[in-house]
């Protein structure tokens, strides 16, 4: 259906206006972040053929492309509320009736400023492991475990090795 507004006044009920176009309302958002779950609220700015502008909340029906990356509710009391899943870019849709517009989320980890590698100047014995883990500092001032996802490497393999999750593991004494 559309939407229509009417006005009553002196007893006579004025011209309908009919809804034109929908803008959602923040364009184009960037969420900088190395934690999910956080949100953004989006609103739909209603234009109507008399020229008015109005922004609509209950008659607006939201959906995301990408619900790896944001879900967006339709539920009263949060409707428009887009929630990070995951990272990348989704697009956030609102539709009325016939009318939609669309914008992209895009969902990104900020920078990492540095790397901190615990445990620090570890001495193991011969044949024993030592598990070592990375925490990523990034600009916004999170931090995430990094440990999987990070390249490990031994400086000398002749005495210690070190696999893809970190576990460094003994090979001769040194």
């Amino acid at each position: 259906g559309s939407i229509s507004i009417a006005a009553t006044a002196g007893g006579g009920t004025a011209p309908t206006a009919t809804l034109t176009t929908l803008e959602v309302l923040p364009a184009n958002p960037t969420i900088l972040s190395s934690t999910l779950g956080l949100t953004q609220q989006f609103r739909a700015l209603a234009t109507f053929s008399d020229g008015s502008t109005q922004f609509l909340f209950d008659s607006v029906s939201w959906s995301s492309t990408a619900t790896g990356v944001a879900t967006i509710s339709n539920t009263a009391g949060s409707r428009g509320r887009a929630t990070t899943t995951g990272f990348g870019t989704t697009t956030i849709s609102a539709t009325v009736g016939t009318v939609s517009a669309s914008t992209t989320l895009t969902v990104t980890t900020p920078p990492l400023t540095s790397i901190i590698v615990t445990p620090t100047n570890t001495t193991i014995a011969l044949g024993t492991a030592a598990q070592f883990k990375a925490t990523g500092h990034f600009n916004d001032g999170s931090t995430a475990d990094l440990t999987s996802s990070v390249t490990w490497n031994s400086t000398d393999t002749s005495v210690a090795t070190i696999n893809s999750g970190g576990l460094a593991t003994s090979v001769v004494q040194g």
